[in-house]
């Protein structure tokens, strides 16, 4: 079996995790969960998995550079980029019930043999804006080579860039809207279209620290 077709089998089977989570969760790809501290998007996978690959092919993405998603829900974009991209991946989420909704899951898929040890991954209740945070990832924001944000407090986190993030650090931001936004000290490269449909137009919006 070809190493394609081993990454493709691989990416099925944390797919069919996640949604399982999601169905028993209640959950619906793209729409809002609301918890007792606020609300949770889950990202399609597929998006997720399609746009990566976009850009790792481009090399837009350093993949020997840490990945960190901010505001990183259950930890399915990091789980991808860990896993399928062999990237070291990091995240931070706020709300506490949806980080053990994602530890739940993570468990699941070492139990699968689906996700080793062989590239650091860690996901981690937290505040994203607080360097404090990050240390105990035992990660320094400034080594951060991608930031990830799906439409959530995306304000703060280009705000933290600008202000701490090294030049050429990129920053992946994914939403349901075709506006670009601008943000201090990133310069827009690119959008991308994830999906094009009646119902969602999901779009990732590729930037670079100046």
């Amino acid at each position: 079996m070809g190493l394609s077709n081993l990454m493709n089998n691989k990416f099925q089977g944390i797919k069919q995790i996640f949604l399982h989570g999601d169905k028993c969760d209640g959950r619906v790809i793209g729409s809002p969960s609301y918890t007792k501290v606020g609300h949770f998007y889950p990202s399609d996978l597929d998006h997720i998995k399609n746009g990566l690959e976009y850009l790792i092919k481009r090399k837009i993405i350093d993949v020997n550079k840490p990945f960190f998603d901010a505001g990183a829900g259950d930890g399915r974009v990091i789980v991808i980029t860990a896993c399928i991209y062999g990237i070291p991946s990091f995240g931070l989420e706020y709300d506490m019930q949806v980080v053990k909704d994602g530890i739940w899951k993570i468990n699941r898929l070492k139990k699968e043999k689906l996700l080793t040890q062989e590239v650091p991954m860690l996901l981690m209740q937290g505040d994203f804006t607080k360097d404090d945070d990050y240390e105990k990832l035992g990660l320094r924001f400034e080594d951060i080579g991608t930031v990830f944000n799906f439409d959530n407090n995306y304000l703060r986190i280009a705000k933290k860039m600008a202000k701490q993030s090294p030049s050429g650090t990129i920053f992946l931001f994914k939403r349901i809207a075709q506006r670009i936004e601008s943000f201090d000290r990133l310069k827009f490269h690119k959008q991308i279209t994830l999906s094009n449909d009646k119902e969602a137009s999901y779009n990732l919006c590729v930037y670079k620290k100046l």
